[in-house]
């Protein structure tokens, strides 16, 4: 949905769970079905072990001269707008930081959440400790 949100199944969802917003923003109410969820569970799991930015893919947003001399230094500021702007525009995407190829997969997203349970399990377990 993620990848490609012009899928039949993803438009079908989009019309049924988010017609108003997007997968990332959707949320999960008490009369959703237990299929969709899950679908927020893990988008949820994949937001955790992601960030965006982090990907070749991802593009760096020119912002105004104005806002580069505001926020920096006077030496960050040369070395920020000496920076050459691209004449194209890419697509941010979220990058998966368990996978050597920075997508998800089951395999990654299942590991991934054994781990959290495990840290989960040992902070509960070292508080209940005497």
């Amino acid at each position: 949905m993620v990848l490609n949100p012009t899928s039949l199944f993803a438009r079908v969802l989009k019309g049924c769970y988010f017609p108003s917003s997007n997968f990332l923003d959707a949320q999960a109410h008490a009369s959703s079905s237990f299929v969709w969820k899950i679908f927020v569970w893990g988008r949820d799991l994949i937001e955790r072990g992601s960030s965006p930015g982090e990907c070749a893919q991802v593009a760096v947003r020119w912002v105004g001269c104005e806002v580069v001399e505001e926020a920096f230094l006077p030496v960050d500021r040369q070395a920020i707008l000496s920076i050459p702007s691209t004449s194209y525009r890419m697509l941010d995407v979220l990058c998966w930081h368990y996978d050597p190829s920075s997508d998800f997969t089951v395999k990654s997203g299942y590991r991934f959440c054994k781990s959290i349970e495990m840290v989960a399990g040992s902070s509960r377990g070292s508080s209940n400790s005497p």
